[in-house]
């Protein structure tokens, strides 16, 4: 790795770890630096990510706007705690706020942090190059925290309507 990178040959090669005065620190560094490849892809490269992760969202959200019934309900005939979500947004995207409400009464907050997430996950995809590094940006911890206190409260609500509060259990139907 010396050989590679000219500053390092100047250290010496005793166990003891190398008194650097602040000129040779900065030299070292950006010898170093200059040396590690550019992490960040190109621009080309950054535009082609972020069209996949949004097609991977647009891939995701399809099912359910062609009208696949949820598994949880073909399969246990059980109402989980997102049931009626997808009724409820589908009846927000046609203008029936009130009627969505009905459905789901968090369905707004829901459909809204995950517009959230996947500008998040576009965003960091286009700055940071990859989707993944969200949680090292404020914004993509902040949005976490939010969808984290959404589902919290949409477990709660389920929890109510197996009491049969805010008009509850949905009907799997």
């Amino acid at each position: 790795m010396a050989a590679e990178i000219p500053a390092l040959a100047m250290l010496p090669r005793t166990g003891a770890a190398p008194v650097l005065s602040n000129r040779e620190e900065t030299r070292l560094a950006s010898a170093v630096a200059s040396a590690l490849p550019d992490t960040l892809p190109s621009r080309h490269r950054r535009a082609l990510r972020v069209a996949g992760v949004a097609a991977a969202w647009g891939l995701g959200v399809l099912p359910a706007m062609l009208g696949q019934r949820c598994t949880m309900a073909m399969f246990f005939h059980l109402p989980c705690p997102g049931c009626g979500m997808t009724r409820a947004a589908r009846l927000l995207a046609t203008g029936h706020v009130e009627a969505s409400l009905e459905m789901h009464p968090l369905a707004l907050p829901v459909v809204g942090v995950w517009a959230l997430l996947m500008a998040t996950t576009l965003w960091t995809t286009w700055t940071l190059g990859t989707p993944l590094a969200m949680v090292k940006g404020r914004l993509g911890r902040v949005a976490l925290a939010v969808i984290s206190v959404v589902y919290a409260a949409v477990f709660v609500l389920w929890i109510l309507r197996w009491f049969g509060l805010f008009g509850g259990p949905v009907s799997v139907a």
